[in-house]
């Protein structure tokens, strides 16, 4: 049976009819189903038995190739196989990762290292409605340039948002961005100069780390223990610098998925008016929590000196990039005019449907959806590791957030773990991608984000096999001889 006769496609589902042959297709690669190095329909044969129009196929083939999974070869056809199969590991996934993966495709990864949501989870449907309706309001004003600062009415909206859980601010201190990365770069151009002291997190998100370095800023890292930043060293280090700014993760923060405790995020608040630093506050992943919603530490703070980052990728749809910051007074107008040299204004059309998104209650509808979803692969992945106990890991739930931080055997090297495991078509975060400088090989970082539960089965089962195998090369090897 030929491939054309196993594509079955509905014209009545809101999926796009390309996508859905693009999917047929890579669904039948991942199984095996059809081969590496398999000959494609003609364009035309396919459009025709399917009862489409060539543009759709030429559409899904594109797709095809895009992705890695096929190659075309002018004047004989399209063909199955790719020698770079690349991974969509966008986000906060380090780009260090995304360059080491590059692989041919024949069967289906087990992705642990993206942290961005299943395609699956985006709220397309009400999405398209919502475009619809924008467009039917605003016509071609939709399109337009909005003020630096954001569309007016998002702000006010985000601001009503932040209120339901207790945080009042002016929707005038509310700046739009695009994506929470450009937020550290526009930042960091406004407060960050040559030699000036930077503290992160130890390990921390290393784009946050290349902005800094880009700066020519002179970094230092704090040490993360299981209640938040390690109080006593952030002591010493204040007593012996002078501290531009602190960037911090204190709601599930990244990789390890520590929740700060009180009494730390009140202890560095008052440690920041005391010796005048700007704190930073990244909040990417908040309102996926497990028991209760987390506060940030810009909520202790009636001090001018905390910037507020909420980005929107991790629990929506990541290429709309979407986010937005909350800005103390002496620091609107400097910032404000580095987000337009940046790029003038944020997408107005996307601007106007998360607006729309927010007052219709669907983002309340969607989060709580989300925070279902992933409790469940949480609550599934947390009883495979503790099965695997017996390989020398240790770990700890986490109570929100999209993954687990693994403690490895001393013995153990994360990288040999990610280089074997890449071998099995398992993609895992190695620990060490996370530091700044003298890196822990003895962690991994797990994501639940993108794999479901057949998956986390599998892919955890392979990672056990890998730990047994390597302990008992590294004991045979350590052994004495008599």
């Amino acid at each position: 049976m030929g491939i054309e006769n196993l594509i079955k496609i509905d014209k009545k589902r809101e999926e796009p009819l390309y996508m859905q042959i693009y999917i047929q297709i890579k669904d039948m690669v991942e199984k095996g189903i059809i081969k590496e190095g398999t000959k494609l329909p003609t364009i035309r044969r396919l459009s025709k038995l399917l009862g489409v129009n060539t543009v759709t196929v030429v559409n899904a083939y594109h797709m095809l190739e895009k992705k890695g999974i096929a190659y075309s070869i002018v004047g004989s056809g399209t063909y199955i196989g790719a020698v770079n199969y690349k991974f969509d590991l966008s986000g906060d996934v380090e780009p260090e990762i995304v360059d080491s993966i590059s692989r041919p495709i024949g069967s289906r990864y087990i992705n642990f290292a993206s942290s961005n949501p299943s395609h699956e989870l985006f709220p397309v449907r009400e999405f398209k409605e919502i475009f619809a309706e924008v467009l039917d309001r605003d016509g071609g004003m939709a399109f337009t340039y909005q003020e630096s600062m954001g569309y007016r009415p998002l702000r006010e909206s985000l601001s009503r948002l932040l209120a339901k859980d207790g945080i009042s601010t002016d929707p005038r201190k509310i700046l739009i961005i695009s994506g929470a990365q450009q937020g550290l770069d526009i930042i960091s151009k406004v407060l960050v100069g040559q030699g000036d002291n930077i503290l992160v997190e130890r390990p921390t998100y290393t784009g946050a780390i290349a902005v800094f370095k880009s700066r020519n800023a002179n970094i230092i890292d704090i040490p993360v223990t299981n209640e938040g930043i390690d109080i006593k060293r952030l002591e010493e280090i204040l007593r012996k610098h002078n501290i531009k700014l602190f960037y911090l993760m204190p709601m599930f923060q990244n990789p390890t998925g520590v929740r700060y405790s009180d009494e730390i995020k009140s202890r560095i608040m008052k440690l920041s008016r005391e010796y005048g630093f700007f704190i930073v506050e990244d909040d990417f992943v908040s309102d996926i929590y497990y028991d209760s919603r987390p506060t940030p530490i810009w909520d202790y703070s009636h001090a001018d000196n905390v910037i507020f980052i909420k980005s929107f990728s991790k629990v929506f749809m990541p290429g709309l990039r979407l986010a937005f910051m909350v800005l103390p007074d002496m620091l609107l107008e400097s910032i404000q005019a580095a987000k337009y040299s940046s790029d003038i204004a944020t997408s107005g059309f996307f601007q106007r449907s998360l607006q729309l998104f927010l007052d219709k209650g669907l983002w309340d509808k969607h989060t709580e959806m989300l925070r279902h979803v992933y409790k469940a692969r949480r609550d599934f992945m947390a009883e495979c590791l503790n099965n695997i106990k017996n390989t020398g890991i240790t770990f700890k739930i986490p109570d929100g957030g999209l993954n687990f931080w693994l403690t490895l055997p001393i013995s153990l090297n994360d990288r040999e773990i990610y280089e074997a495991a890449l071998k099995e078509k398992v993609i895992v975060a190695p620990g060490s991608f996370f530091y700044l400088n003298n890196p822990e090989h003895n962690h991994l970082r797990l994501g639940f984000a993108s794999t479901n539960e057949d998956e986390i089965e599998g892919g955890i089962n392979i990672i056990r096999d890998i730990l047994l195998a390597l302990r008992n090369e590294n004991y045979i090897q350590t052994e004495p001889l008599l």
